[in-house]
């Protein structure tokens, strides 16, 4: 028997709504449907993807954007 998330055939298109840059995701499509429908925190669900993937599909903003809006939050000035 194969997992779920084994099974990884959906072709998802993200673009950074900083940069304009599209990347391309590969998700499983049940899995994709169980995060939509609240079914679990992404993580979990999407848990073979990357971080900076799974902020792509949270919030639209790529690794390197969200690095730099946020890169001066973690000083401690």
């Amino acid at each position: 028997m194969v997992a779920a998330s084994d099974d990884r055939s959906l072709l998802l298109d993200a673009e950074c709504w900083k940069c304009g840059r599209v990347f391309t995701i590969i998700v499983n499509s049940e899995d994709m449907v169980d995060w939509l429908s609240g079914s679990g925190p992404i993580e979990k669900i999407l848990h073979y993807l990357t971080a900076g993937e799974r902020e792509l599909l949270i919030s639209n903003t790529c690794g390197e954007c969200f690095d730099n809006l946020f890169s001066g939050l973690d000083s401690d000035e």
